[in-house]
């Protein structure tokens, strides 16, 4: 099921709107207790889930930031 299109467009306007928002594909592997959370039924397919909320910029852990490989390690450019 594709939608990315969908997720992308509700975090740029959750963006918009002040909300900081983190889109999460590996709540689907908990759906039995999300279904009984939110009373949805088994003819619902769930896809994907966001968490949204006002984001805690003086926390320490929220200032960490990975390390990218640059481009010239994961790309390969063709002629």
């Amino acid at each position: 099921m594709d939608c990315g299109l969908y997720i992308g467009t509700f975090l740029l306007a959750a963006e918009n709107l002040g909300l900081a928002c983190i889109p999460q594909a590996a709540l689907v592997m908990r759906a039995a207790v999300l279904r009984e959370y939110f009373g949805l039924s088994e003819d619902r397919q769930l896809v994907a889930g966001i968490s949204f909320g006002y984001e805690g910029t003086g926390y320490a852990t929220n200032s960490y930031r990975t390390e990218r490989s640059g481009l010239e390690e994961v790309v390969t450019w063709a002629d």
